[in-house]
């Protein structure tokens, strides 16, 4: 089985050190592959043509999205589209990892996927943003556009 993963820190390099002998990981940071370039992720994916793409690149700096939120929201939530998009054409499964963030952290227990979002910064939401492409493009019946990705003249 061949893997690749997306992203150079710490969750990418426990994937990558912990899968098993028998499967093939390639790994691409940042520096080898900037995901905000749609054109890049799909000639990659196309290249390397894995069975898995983990998405395990983000924009973590929490407190630093307050003021670069365009960067946030372009590696956490628009880059997210062309990963399910080239996983999509190539055949591929995709693992998209998001974060806590997502939610209001009220909960007094661990969060459930059924549990109602509300992220209170821009780094919540833009990861949240990138939840809903995932599910948007994975879940879709086949033709659909989701209206954030609609062209109009």
């Amino acid at each position: 089985m061949k893997v690749l993963v997306l992203g150079g820190g710490q969750i990418a390099r426990a994937v990558g050190a912990t899968a098993p002998s028998e499967h093939q990981t390639i790994a691409r940071a940042r520096s080898e592959l900037d995901i905000v370039d749609a054109g890049a992720v799909m000639r990659t994916v196309a290249e390397i043509k894995p069975d898995w793409v983990v998405n395990a690149a983000a924009y973590t700096a929490v407190d630093l999205a307050e003021d670069q939120a365009a960067q946030a929201y372009a590696v956490n939530d628009a880059a997210v589209a062309s990963m399910v998009q080239a996983a999509a054409q190539q055949g591929c499964r995709l693992v998209h990892l998001s974060t806590d963030f997502v939610f209001d952290g009220n909960s007094n227990r661990a969060y459930l996927t059924t549990d109602q979002t509300g992220p209170l910064s821009v780094y919540g939401a833009s990861k949240l943003g990138g939840e809903h492409k995932v599910l948007e493009l994975c879940c879709a019946p086949p033709g659909y556009m989701p209206p954030w990705a609609r062209i109009s003249c």
